[in-house]
């Protein structure tokens, strides 16, 4: 099922939004986390945020203040997760046979 389609007034609002934005948030996420990849990843999730909010964008509302607020959230959802996760190479590939290791030499 397709989603509702974006009206065309707002979809050159977004569009215009993406022009004048995306290359300096992509440098502000990048100077937040100095991954590449991952501030790409920030500014693309904040421009889906834009494109899924319920109110329509405000001509005279201030977009940047809001897009930078939204990327730099991202960028701190995204360290909170990693922090949780658990990277299987820190465990060891083999594991030690079922002796009993108190006495290593009997």
């Amino acid at each position: 099922m397709d989603p509702s389609p974006i009206p065309e007034s707002i979809r050159q609002q977004l569009l215009r939004a993406v022009e004048t934005h995306s290359k300096t948030l992509e440098q502000y996420a990048y100077s937040l986390c100095g991954c590449e990849h991952r501030a790409r990843d920030a500014v693309q999730e904040t421009f889906l945020r834009l494109v899924k909010r319920q109110n329509p964008i405000d001509p005279e509302a201030r977009l940047a203040p809001w897009l930078y607020r939204v990327c730099r959230t991202r960028i701190i959802d995204h360290f909170k997760k990693e922090c949780r996760m658990t990277y299987t190479d820190q465990f060891p590939e083999t594991y030690p046979e079922a002796t009993d290791s108190r006495f290593p030499n009997h």
